[in-house]
């Protein structure tokens, strides 16, 4: 929806729109968080707890994927959810957090190894 909403129905679209723009932000940011979490957990060493937190991510951005599917299904129905800066915003930190995920799960592997050689003897 460009400008301004011109009717009560587009009010209340935008509105719904917004809302789960925010709740798909909540849960890409909070998986994106435990992915970065994943990765301290590494680093230290503790590579059970950052694979952990990476299936925790997992299931906290499902959130996200689900709301994502709602605003598709909207669209599939004719009921296009048009453009706002904010769910822009919103699918961009998801897919963000769905490539830092990948990114993070090479890195635990790397630590993972390192750990190993470290300690052989």
């Amino acid at each position: 929806m460009e400008g301004k909403p011109s009717t009560l129905k587009d009010l209340i679209m935008t509105k719904e729109i917004e809302k789960l723009a925010l709740e798909m932000i909540v849960n890409a940011g909070e998986a994106r968080s435990l992915v970065f979490e994943a990765i301290q957990f590494a680093s230290e060493g503790d590579i059970q707890q950052a694979k952990e937190k990476i299936q925790e991510s997992y299931k906290t951005s499902d959130g996200a994927h689900k709301l994502q599917m709602e605003l598709l299904t909207m669209e599939a129905r004719g009921e296009s959810p048009g453009s706002s800066v904010l769910l822009v915003h919103a699918q961009d930190i998801l897919m963000a957090t769905c490539t830092e995920r990948d990114l993070a799960q090479y890195i635990i592997e790397l630590f993972s190894r390192i750990d190993a050689l470290e300690n052989k003897d």
